[in-house]
Order: structure tokens, then C-alpha cells, then sequence
């Protein structure tokens, strides 16, 4: 809650001063990059079987298209001021985290794929609602 809400603010003081429809997209790689290269570092930390590192780094990977979708949800939240797409934002990134950390508390008493393979499918799914919402907004602005 706290990460989306301070992102949310962040693009409502940037975009006082800065207004190009790149802000977004540099704004999202800078995050989903450091996001990824601390998840793969930890990765590689652990000691895992080649075929769990493997699947570990794909979902790291792919959270990190979600990553990007969550800040151009972010981002579509100040532009076409709906509060809606903040708390979407809010939501699917609780759900994401909340199977890891569970997984991570041994909540869960799955085999250690879990996480990864849950990462794999809602990260795909982010991305596909991502995808959806700018799409929509791009054809209301046509």
C-alpha cells in the first residue's frame, strides 16, 4: 500500500514539473530494475536446484513487465484522475507479495515452486490488466 500510494505521489509532484509521456516508462524501469536485480541477487544467494534458480529468475523477470504495469496504473491514476486505478494498483500488488511473504512464513506447505510459479501467472495477468487499462485510456483520448 505504501510503495503504490508513494509512487502515486511522486508522479503528482513530477508531473507538476515534468509532463512528457516518457516520465512513466523511465520512471518504471528505474523501479522494476532495482526490483529485479535485488530479487535475482537473492536468488542466486540461496542455494536452489538449477531447475528452481531457473524458475525463480523467469518469474523475477516477468514481475518485472508487472512491475511496469503497476506504475503506468499508477501513472493513469493521476492522468485521468481515478482513484480507481490506485487502489487496483494497491490490490494487485498486495496479492503479489502476499503469496511470497506467505510462502516465505512457510504458511504455505507447498513444494518451494510456489511462489515462483504464482509470480509466473499473476505477473502475466498485471501485465494483460496493465495493458488494458492503457489501452482504454488510449482510445478515450482518440
Amino acid at each position: 500500500m505504501f510503495e503504490e500510494g508513494g509512487y502515486y505521489l511522486v508522479f503528482r509532484t513530477m508531473l507538476k514539473k515534468e509532463k512528457s509521456k516518457e516520465t512513466p516508462v523511465v520512471f518504471g524501469l528505474g523501479r522494476s530494475g532495482l526490483h529485479t536485480i535485488y530479487d535475482v541477487g537473492t536468488i542466486f544467494a540461496t542455494r536452489m536446484s538449477i531447475f528452481c534458480c531457473l524458475i525463480a529468475v523467469v518469474g523475477r523477470i516477468l514481475s518485472f513487465g508487472a512491475l511496469m504495469g503497476l506504475t503506468l496504473i499508477d501513472y493513469k491514476s493521476i492522468t485521468k484522475k481515478r482513484v480507481v486505478y490506485l487502489a487496483l494498483s494497491i490490490v494487485l500488488h498486495a496479492i503479489m507479495n502476499g503469496v511470497l511473504y506467505a510462502n516465505e512464513l512457510e504458511l504455505l506447505n507447498v513444494n518451494n515452486n510456489l511462489d515462483s510459479m504464482f509470480m509466473i501467472s499473476f505477473s502475466c495477468v498485471v501485465i494483460i490488466i496493465s495493458v488494458l487499462i492503457c489501452k482504454n485510456s488510449l482510445s478515450e483520448e482518440v
